[in-house]
């Protein structure tokens, strides 16, 4: 991974850690940390002042799809192609909680504001929505014909926008 200074446009920092592509990353800003995903199913801890990470954390059986950060920057969830979700304690690398997900490979993840929900969709066509403390899904979505490929939040949490390997975009 790299830290671009986005003022030189240069790299400041290259930080290895991952044996795979690196498929999501991210901050929390607050703290000087990032957690990055990968195809090497491991999910890294970073102090931004480091060059190696703090923390590889092992607990997905395919290549990571999504990573997200808490807000107080404690926990991290993180999505896989293996359909599972993982809340970890970034402090210990402990697993909180693992739920199967979905039938197929995620491909998104995304938390409501509040960080109490979780949504994610799925190359098997749904996006659910999920309780976080409890891990019990609330409530499945289907309109899509096919795959579910990306998905985002609106920054108020009433909505979400969804686009489908059909080719189409639903609100």
């Amino acid at each position: 991974m790299c830290i671009w200074d986005t003022a030189t446009a240069r790299v400041r920092q290259v930080l290895k850690g991952h044996h795979d592509a690196v498929s999501a990353i991210a901050l929390h800003s607050a703290k000087g940390i990032a957690v990055s995903g990968s195809y090497d199913r491991c999910v890294a801890i970073w102090d931004l002042s480091a060059e190696k990470p703090m923390l590889i954390l092992k607990g997905h059986a395919d290549g990571i799809i999504a990573v997200t950060i808490g807000p107080d920057g404690t926990k991290a969830l993180s999505a896989s192609s293996d359909g599972d979700v993982i809340l970890w304690d970034i402090e210990c690398g402990r697993i909180l909680r693992r739920w199967d997900a979905h039938r197929r490979g995620i491909t998104f993840l995304s938390t409501l504001p509040n960080w109490q929900t979780v949504l994610t969709g799925s190359m098997d066509g749904t996006i659910k929505i999920w309780d976080l403390a409890t891990g019990s899904c609330l409530q499945t979505l289907r309109s899509h014909l096919d795959g579910v490929s990306a998905g985002a939040v609106a920054p108020s949490g009433d909505y979400v926008l969804s686009g489908g390997s059909d080719g189409t975009l639903r609100l």
